[in-house]
């Protein structure tokens, strides 16, 4: 970089006229002389030697946080000498150096109250100024369970009686299901039925013993031929509620095998939408025990903002997200098992938050992916390094 900008001594040029600008114009010390020798030098200075800094501090960081992970000693001992190195040491000893060559007890009095005055306002900065406190999740657009469609046992697709954006009634046929074997099993225990019913009637009227233990199958027979029989009848999905019949998709699901439970659709009816936002553990404690408001945003309409507060939450934690669109294999943030097609199997365990969205927002698309800032109120700089670097500590090392 140097050698494109043609300015020879980058690094050192801009610690020196960092020094310079902090002994000028903070010090007062009209002796100072800048390193600047052409025009145009002092924005590369001053941003060359910020930048640096930062980019040392970082490296410096990553290089603590991986060897930790290996080796935790060597790690925070890494972290310690960075620390020492390059802020205590050179802020100590630029300090001393620059007092002792102040001359003039005027001059040494107003580094004296400079310094303690720079000390004072970062120090009140960092723990006494309060500074808001927010916490940022991704959510997605959904409807309450009872508006779900979800298939009722494991089974193929024959027919899509409905097809999307059909208004429907509640009961009404919308998919039919076959399952061979659940059909054959259907068949075997009718059989069963029949014959032991008919060893029943038959056995005389003074074998008690026998009659009891014969009424005792047949009543074990009847018991799983209606346990089959709802199985069957769950082969035909019906409509849970009135309203607009949303099916995704559609054109895919012709023939197509589905597992008990799976998700097929929706009803867009009088109930009101829903948006599940998805929180990580680092993060859970603040957003339940210190949560004031909730501010929703709406990737379709990011200029429009929701204040709500949490409708329902979640106790228990989950490993499986509610869609694929929070994981980061479908652009999300929340990291996902690369193991697991559907893209919702979480690598550490979250937990959900409910909102209901307002009236007015009734038209958003299911699934729409929402931003929800968690505001926490006020608290000082320090108290949230401290909150991160312990949930750091927690996540990366379990200590």
């Amino acid at each position: 970089l140097a050698d494109w900008i043609e300015i020879p001594n980058l690094a050192q040029r801009s610690t020196r006229y960092l020094g310079y600008l902090l002994q000028r114009y903070v010090f007062g010390i009209k002796e100072a002389r800048s390193p600047v020798t052409a025009k145009g030098e002092r924005p590369w200075f001053v941003t060359y030697g910020i930048a640096s800094f930062c980019y040392r501090m970082f490296v410096l960081a990553a290089l603590a946080l991986f060897v930790s992970s290996k080796f935790f000693v060597v790690g925070v001992l890494i972290a310690l000498w960075a620390l020492f190195t390059q802020i205590l040491l050179p802020a100590v000893r630029n300090s001393v150096r620059l007092y002792s060559s102040i001359g003039g007890r005027q001059h040494r009095k107003r580094f004296i109250f400079a310094t303690a005055a720079l000390t004072g306002t970062a120090a009140a900065l960092l723990f006494v100024v309060p500074m808001p406190l927010k916490t940022l999740a991704q959510g997605v657009v959904s409807l309450p369970e009872q508006s779900r469609l979800r298939a009722g046992t494991d089974c193929f697709i024959t027919d899509v009686v409905r097809s999307n954006g059909s208004m429907v009634e509640a009961g009404e046929v919308l998919i039919k299901c076959e399952d061979p074997y659940l059909s054959a099993e259907l068949r075997v225990l009718e059989a069963n039925l029949e014959e032991t019913q008919a060893k029943y009637n038959s056995e005389p009227m003074q074998s008690r013993a026998k009659r009891e233990i014969l009424r005792k199958d047949l009543d074990s027979v009847k018991a799983e031929l209606q346990r089959t029989q709802e199985r069957v009848g769950e082969l035909v999905m019906r409509s849970p509620d009135s309203g607009i019949f949303i099916l995704p998709e559609e054109d895919n699901l012709q023939g197509r095998f589905v597992t008990k439970g799976a998700l097929l659709g929706y009803i867009m009816g009088a109930a009101q939408s829903t948006v599940i936002v998805v929180v990580e553990q680092s993060d859970i404690n603040l957003v339940r025990e210190n949560t004031t408001q909730v501010e929703l945003r709406l990737i379709g309409n990011l200029d429009r903002l929701h204040k709500t507060r949490i409708d329902r939450q979640v106790p228990a934690a989950s490993d499986r997200l509610p869609s694929a669109v929070l994981g980061t294999a479908g652009g999300g943030t929340i990291p996902v098992s690369p193991e697991d097609p559907d893209g919702l199997q979480t690598l550490q365990k979250t937990f959900q938050f409910e909102f209901r969205l307002p009236l007015e927002q009734q038209s958003v698309r299911i699934g729409e992916r929402v931003f929800a800032l968690f505001d926490h109120g006020y608290e000082p700089i320090a108290l949230q390094l401290f909150r991160s670097v312990r949930q750091l500590f927690l996540r990366r090392f379990h200590v």
